[in-house]
């Protein structure tokens, strides 16, 4: 049985690269998607949790996106947080996302 994987992305390229990366990565996976906003993402989320649970996937993952105001939505053990800026992090004290910082330099 194929994995079960949801994605919520930035609507900008960042999210759409680490989309893209996902999708290659899991490509033998049953990969669905929400993109999104900073400024919409605690609205979506909520709207996503009306038809589905995240228990009912094996991840889900935050790509790109700030989590100050919805870190609660995502408190569990099946969320992983793909994220480039480092200011981000200081709001995951106490939660359990697992958070990957990318840090990039600019050439």
């Amino acid at each position: 049985m194929s994995k079960k994987i949801h994605v919520f992305t930035d609507a900008d390229l960042d999210g759409a690269g680490s989309f893209l990366i996902l999708k290659i990565l899991h490509n033998d996976c049953n990969i669905t998607y929400t993109v999104t906003t900073e400024k919409n993402l605690r609205e979506d989320i909520l709207n996503w949790n009306y038809k589905n649970n995240f228990s009912d996937f094996d991840k889900v993952y935050v790509c790109d996106l700030n989590l100050k105001n919805s870190f609660e939505l995502v408190d569990k053990d099946n969320v992983h947080v793909i994220d480039h800026h480092g200011e981000h992090a200081e709001y995951i004290d106490n939660y359990k996302p697992k958070i990957t910082i990318i840090h990039s330099t600019v050439l």
